[in-house]
């Protein structure tokens, strides 16, 4: 089991209804929790906020509890009409993954994609802080990737 490396990049909206979601229906009892409830990182832009988590457990081949507490979030979220991004990293540049929703009825801006630096296993969180500033409207039959 690697650690990976996760981001979640939400509107300002949409990180309000995670903080709510996670304050209400996650009970503080174990590490998983812990983790959802305090990102290591936590950048705010104009129009966005990116979250970020290093070393964080992620094994598909077992009930990872890690994977079901991020995967109830992103759910919960997608339910609301909130978009998101969400990046996870392993210790090999091919283990990226990366999901996205696009929900334009809260009148959300188009959000960044998590970026990796320099083909290492590392966020690029500087450059997601830059386009959290610069992001535009959803414009009716525009494109909704970055």
């Amino acid at each position: 089991m690697n650690p990976n490396n996760i981001r979640i990049i939400l509107s300002n909206k949409g990180y309000e209804e995670y903080k709510n979601f996670v304050g209400k229906h996650l009970s503080l009892k174990n590490d998983v929790d812990i983790i959802v409830e305090n990102p290591e990182l936590v950048i705010k832009g104009k129009n966005g906020v990116l979250m970020g988590w290093n070393n964080v457990i992620w094994d598909n081949e077992q009930n990872n509890k890690n994977i079901e507490i991020f995967e109830t979030i992103l759910n919960h979220l997608n339910e609301k009409d909130f978009s998101y991004r969400f990046a996870n990293v392993g210790y090999e540049i091919s283990d990226y993954y990366y999901n996205y929703c696009d929900n334009p009825k809260q009148g959300e801006k188009d959000l960044p994609v998590p970026k990796i630096k320099n083909q290492l296993n590392k966020f690029d969180d500087l450059k997601i802080k830059k386009e959290l500033s610069k992001i535009i409207n959803y414009e009716k039959g525009g494109s909704y990737g970055i």
